[in-house]
């Protein structure tokens, strides 16, 4: 919701843009911390540092979900599930 949001208004607004850089921030904050864990735990690789993986993830992922909604397809969550869940975090 927040992605389709986006599009919509950030153009448009100063402040509707700074509200959903802080929700994005938030997002991939929550990604950063869980990701930070399982390379201290030794389950993903430290290759990247936590920030910037959790960064790709999620600008990954909101592409996925305007090219879906664009494609009227499950194809690009398919092609961005492999690579992420098969290599980066494997």
């Amino acid at each position: 919701m927040l992605g389709n949001f986006s599009a919509e208004a950030a153009d448009h607004s100063a402040r509707i843009r700074k509200h959903l850089a802080k929700h994005f921030a938030a997002w991939s904050s929550q990604f950063e911390k869980c990701i930070s864990e399982a390379q201290e735990q030794r389950a993903i690789s430290k290759q990247f540092p936590a920030a910037s993986l959790a960064n790709f993830i999620f600008n990954s992922w909101e592409g996925a979900l305007l090219r879906m909604r664009v494609e009227k397809s499950d194809e690009p969550l398919i092609e961005f599930k492999k690579p992420i869940f098969d290599k980066l975090l494997a």
